[in-house]
């Protein structure tokens, strides 16, 4: 972990209590809290309390797959089979709980969440117990807090490096003068940590109304279902792909990702798809494969893949399904193992018109992976965050919209739109598909087309390889047509856009891929 401050001796940030030592002084770690206890000195007495119980009708969970609520606990798992459960490292993921969220309304100026690790979770040791990756990938351990839909940061827990098995208490509401306006506040579990909701605490000062919940009613949000290996379960950002989609676009996400997940043959395959029915989504994505490169015969692969499929058709026919081809592998060639995902889906495509296919290896450029060890295929935390903005674009859901108007002599006629209003843009082309003929790349952006950017948007990547590139500015209401140079012939070249005020990008488009929701799951919602 990196620290503010001086390097810790003797590794003080692993224990808070030790900043109480001489050779703790300076340490990073110490001097944050130093200054939240500082800041925290200011908050006036809040001597009226009230304690919420974990059963409370006012208080909301969503994004499990199992609940189990009484008095004095939440807790939650998915274990959505029994050869899930029945081994040690499945069986401790699926007690991990990524987008699992609490959410209640309160009138109270402070409140504070009581949570119980059942396992110890450390920043830098995903994977309990062999600590897979230590200090190269990150583990995500602290709850997030979002109040009136706005990421609260707590310091205090966010930077802790460790997190002991047992109980803790975190501030989830921020002390707010009197009196306090009613305010929503969602709590949503990490990745990487196994938690139990114990009850919420509410503070306010004497003279403040009684703090107390106040009945909600939240609008019911369609639920989207994630199923995959460490990719999907978080490995190793801090936030996952299926939340950050949720979040964005107002889904309930239920994580069914597990690391070390594969697709090893029709029965494992049925068995994925009973878990998208059992989990009660509305729409589901797969993204599987990085654990069955090299292991798996591709054959075999694609048996998993039809019985996943076959067994969601028989019961939800029109359940819009996207199948996404794997990323990357643990240093081994994936081409079979997508070749094989396309040779199941594309066939089924003319007939079912639920059935969506992306392609996977674009959604992640190889600088967004983790370096070590060679052949790494989980992402890193930017890695992450770029996974889920290009997934969203791809599944139709972009804020960036187009239609081809047109190709000819090599050239894209293109009408833009969501655009920033005045705001510069440019348009990227590239080949639709590698040399050797396998799926597009994406790739970071940097040489040439950093240097056409003027520097800007160099922490984002895009989903093809850049050959040429082109700048517009867009009119007052956020649109713009543009003639822009085809990488080639037209059949054989793809384009996107990047908005150069907020560096967000669109879906990739082609002479086949005419708008930015066409053959996405966005229409079918």
């Amino acid at each position: 972990m990196a620290w503010r401050g001086t390097p810790c001796a003797n590794w003080c940030h692993w224990g808070d209590d030790r900043c109480t030592r001489s050779d703790c002084f300076g340490c990073g770690r110490c001097v944050e809290l130093a200054a939240i206890k500082q800041a925290k000195a200011l908050i006036p007495a809040l001597p009226q309390r009230a304690s919420v119980a974990a059963d409370h009708p006012a208080l909301v969970y969503s994004g499990y797959y199992h609940k189990y609520v009484t008095d004095d606990h939440a807790t939650f798992h998915r274990e959505w089979s029994t050869w899930v459960s029945k081994f040690d490292t499945f069986g401790l993921a699926a007690r991990e709980n990524p987008g699992v969220a609490l959410r209640f309304v309160t009138n109270a100026q402070r409140a504070t969440a009581a949570l119980e690790y059942t396992n110890m979770c450390e920043t830098a040791c995903p994977g309990r117990p062999r600590c897979e990756y230590r200090f190269i990938c990150h583990c995500e351990c602290a709850v997030r807090t979002f109040v009136d839909g706005i990421l609260v940061h707590d310091f205090e827990s966010e930077n802790r490096a460790q997190w002991d098995k047992g109980d803790v208490t975190v501030e989830v509401l921020p002390f707010a003068p009197s009196p306090a306006p009613e305010r929503v506040v969602e709590v949503v579990l990490p990745w990487c940590a196994s938690i139990t909701f114990r009850g919420i605490e509410l503070h306010s000062e004497a003279s403040a109304p009684a703090p107390r919940v106040c009945a909600d009613t939240p609008p019911p949000r369609r639920v989207y279902a994630a199923i995959g290996d460490s990719i999907t379960h978080g490995w190793c950002g801090n936030v996952t792909y299926p939340t950050e989609l949720a979040r964005w676009n107002g889904w309930e996400p239920r994580n069914l990702g597990i690391q070390g997940l594969a697709l090893m043959g029709a029965r494992y395959g049925r068995e994925m798809g009973s878990a998208i029915l059992k989990s009660g989504a509305d729409f589901a994505t797969v993204m599987i494969g990085i654990n069955d490169c090299g292991k798996t015969d591709p054959s075999m692969f694609r048996l998993g893949l039809a019985g996943l499929i076959d067994t969601v058709r028989a019961a939800k026919p029109e359940l819009p399904l996207a199948i996404i081809t794997p990323t990357y592998g643990n240093g081994c060639n994936m081409r079979h193992l997508r070749d094989a995902t396309v040779d199941e889906v594309e066939p089924r495509l003319a007939t079912d018109r639920h059935l969506v296919l992306i392609k996977g290896q674009a959604l992640l450029a190889a600088a967004f992976l983790l370096r070590e060890p060679a052949g790494n295929p989980h992402p890193s935390i930017a890695g992450s965050n770029e996974l889920a903005a290009n997934l969203n674009a791809e599944l139709g859901f972009g804020r960036l919209g187009f239609d081809v108007l047109g190709c000819a002599g090599g050239v894209f006629s293109l009408r833009l739109k969501g655009l920033t209003a005045s705001g510069e843009f440019a348009v990227f082309g590239g080949p639709a598909t590698e040399r050797d003929g396998g799926e597009r790349m994406g790739s970071a952006i940097k040489g040439e087309a950093l240097k056409a950017l003027g520097g800007r948007c160099k922490q984002r990547s895009l989903m093809l390889t850049p050959q040429r590139q082109q700048l517009g500015r867009a009119d007052d209401r956020g649109g713009a047509k543009v003639e822009a140079a085809a990488a080639g012939a037209c059949d054989a070249s793809a384009f996107q856009v990047v908005d150069l005020s907020t560096c967000v990008t669109s879906r990739v488009g082609s002479a086949k891929v005419v708008d930015a929701t066409a053959f996405t799951l966005a229409p079918l919602l």
